[in-house]
């Protein structure tokens, strides 16, 4: 079996929804950037950037893996991504899980844990 691997680089945040958002930019890491004002004192500048929904951008694409690390705000990609879970039943996720940003950003850490056990998915704990 050939795999192909496709990267694209696009300048906007993925969410649930298409539209304008505030981007909270941190201080000395851009990794740090959020789409929340997190209040941590890192944060002094914002811009607005466009945001899709991984739905939206990827369409019906056969999609096998994805990579999410959106410091907190991943409720919001999950949600945008309804159809790529029904399309694509074997896909497979890895993603950063840290409670305290994803409170930071207004979710709830077992919201997304409870969202990927509905769509039927086995979750195993990475540490580093």
């Amino acid at each position: 079996m050939k795999y192909v691997t496709f990267i694209e680089l696009i300048q906007k945040a993925v969410s649930n929804k298409t539209g304008i958002i505030k981007l909270y930019l941190g201080d000395e890491d851009r990794a740090t950037n959020r789409i929340y004002d997190a209040q941590l004192n890192d944060t002094k500048k914002s811009i607005e950037i466009k945001t899709i929904s991984l739905d939206e951008y990827i369409k019906d694409k056969k999609i096998d893996f994805i990579k999410i690390d959106v410091e907190g705000s991943e409720l919001g990609v999950i949600e945008g991504m309804k159809s790529i879970f029904q399309n694509n039943k074997q896909i497979k996720i890895i993603t950063e899980f840290f409670p305290f940003l994803i409170e930071k950003s207004g979710n709830k850490p077992k919201e997304i844990l409870k969202e990927l056990e509905n769509l039927n998915f086995e979750m195993f704990e990475i540490l580093y």
